[in-house]
């Protein structure tokens, strides 16, 4: 696996820089705010910390801004953590399944064929949803739920359809790109719900994150917390 594709990215900007001197991939990338954290320069790792960061700052960037549905951002992306590994003295043979991935990644956008690719042996019938659809789904099925169980703590009759009305104001005020009304938002939870012991990602998500002791505990401030930062959260070991 090349560098080449950030390579040729970075010769074209011109030395254009962003306001923290951060060399930027191209003058239409505006570098995301607020995601670097500078360690003091006091060990070899400490400086090698900060380089990987701007360079997933930079691809964070690109992957949300490019106009390719972020396939050169996640690209570069893995390659960074990459070499960031491999900087730090671990072999490059032990990062074969990231390096796959970022292979894949170049595959598909050539339309040639790659075993991470290939749909899994057995499945009939029309493609499934997207993995970040069922992701998606399935938060907004948690966050409706928690809604929903903070009504019924709060003694009101009903509290299903005041929960989803919650949730769906909630989730408008986070301003989140998907904006489900109260009746999708009821569906959604009704789904997922019909999905319990069955090997779904939306149902996944559903339980690692309804079982936890903060939701458990107070289901609104859970909810909010999901809403206000969705990728805090570690997706499931068990997607495939």
């Amino acid at each position: 696996m090349t560098r080449g594709a950030r390579l040729q990215v970075s010769k074209s900007n011109g030395g254009v820089k962003d306001e923290n001197g951060i060399a930027l991939p191209n003058n239409k990338i505006a570098l995301p705010t607020g995601l670097l954290t500078t360690y003091a320069p006091t060990s070899p790792i400490d400086s090698a910390l900060n380089d990987v960061q701007v360079q997933l700052v930079i691809a964070k960037g690109m992957f949300e801004q490019r106009g390719d549905g972020g396939k050169l951002g996640a690209y570069n992306s893995i390659l960074s953590v990459i070499d960031f590994f491999v900087s730090q003295g671990f072999p490059r043979a032990i990062l074969d399944p990231l390096s796959s991935v970022a292979e894949a990644m170049v595959d598909a956008d050539r339309g040639a064929s790659n075993p991470l690719l290939q749909r899994r042996e057995g499945r009939i019938g029309s493609p499934p949803a997207s993995i970040g659809q069922l992701i998606m789904e399935g938060q907004l099925a948690v966050i409706t739920e928690c809604c929903v169980r903070d009504c019924q703590r709060g003694k009101m009759r009903p509290f299903v359809e005041p929960g989803t009305q919650l949730a769906n104001r909630l989730i408008r005020e986070a301003k989140w790109a998907t904006k489900p009304s109260a009746v999708q938002l009821r569906e959604i939870r009704e789904r997922v719900h019909r999905l319990v012991g069955k090997k779904s990602e939306d149902r996944l998500i559903y339980d690692m994150l309804m079982n936890s002791e903060e939701a458990r505990l107070d289901p609104l401030r859970f909810a909010k917390q999901l809403l206000k930062n969705p990728n805090a959260f570690r997706q499931p070991d068990n997607f495939l």
